[in-house]
């Protein structure tokens, strides 16, 4: 449920946990997988940026080939 974006208190709640902290505690390794999901994200955002110069906004050009895959 984290990886598809359910909040922590809502998971929690489904769950019938007594509070966040026993199911951040359970559930601390997915954290890590959503870390180098959001990195990637990232990694791949800035790549995009740097393929058209500043102002022209309106080229579209082909995506960032991939260098490297992080997996966990």
């Amino acid at each position: 449920m984290l990886l598809a974006g359910e909040e922590l208190k809502t998971i929690a709640d489904q769950l019938g946990h007594s509070s966040i902290a026993l199911t951040a505690d359970t559930y601390l390794s997915v954290a890590v997988e959503l870390g180098l999901k959001a990195a990637a994200a990232a990694a791949r955002l800035v790549l995009n940026a740097g393929k058209s110069p500043p102002g022209s906004g309106s080229v579209c050009r082909r995506s960032a080939p991939v260098i490297a895959e992080i997996t966990a």
